[in-house]
């Protein structure tokens, strides 16, 4: 599963491309991926700008002019991958975004993911911290604002083990089995030590 690093990795690439491009169509391949598809989505997005692209824990957040923000999760398998205007479509290419740049070239973001427990939604981007997949996490693991003493409090009155406490997404967003386990290996902590 792609976890925060590589979350963020894709984030930094689809800006090199989206910021500041106009949104054609979106094209939507299958009625659900991990939950249903919102079918609006394909109408909602046509002919915005793309104005930001942001990201909390695993969420690629990409804010539009329409004051609307398209919420990408990528699951266990999913990726993202910049094509040329009309490439081969492969199997699993569940999400096409068709997409302008400002000098005229027209590219697409295809979001391809076999085993479908991605997902793709929208919300209000003044309020999509209040989206139910987003309003629960805690503070993203690549935060400045993540310190000892904030562990501390957050740890103080907890009985659950350090590795089940960093893989919780209400405590530290963004970080999964494969991270929890270098991060106690490098630190020399047993993953069944009580916080």
């Amino acid at each position: 599963m792609p976890e925060l690093p590589e979350v963020e990795t894709s984030r930094k690439y689809i800006k090199s491309f989206l910021l500041n491009a106009k949104i054609i169509n979106i094209q939507t391949n299958v009625p659900k991926l991990r939950w249903k598809i919102n079918p609006e989505i394909k109408r909602i997005f046509n002919n915005t700008i793309i104005s930001k692209i942001d990201r909390i824990g695993k969420y690629i957040l990409v804010n539009a002019s329409n004051k609307k923000t398209l919420i990408l999760h990528l699951g266990m398998s999913g990726y993202l991958s910049i094509k040329e205007e009309n490439f081969k479509k492969m199997k699993h290419d569940h999400i096409i975004l068709n997409f302008e740049k400002i000098n005229g070239e027209k590219q697409s973001l295809v979001f391809n993911d076999q085993r479908r427990f991605g997902h793709i939604d929208f919300h209000e981007t003044s309020n999509v911290k209040k989206h139910f997949l987003i309003k629960n996490l805690g503070i993203d693991g690549l935060s400045k604002n993540l310190k000892f003493d904030f562990l501390r409090t957050i740890f103080l009155k907890k009985t659950i083990t350090i590795k089940s406490a960093l893989l919780n997404q209400k405590i530290i967003c963004g970080i999964g089995n494969i991270y929890a386990t270098e991060i106690l290996f490098y630190s020399k902590i047993h993953p069944l030590k009580k916080v």
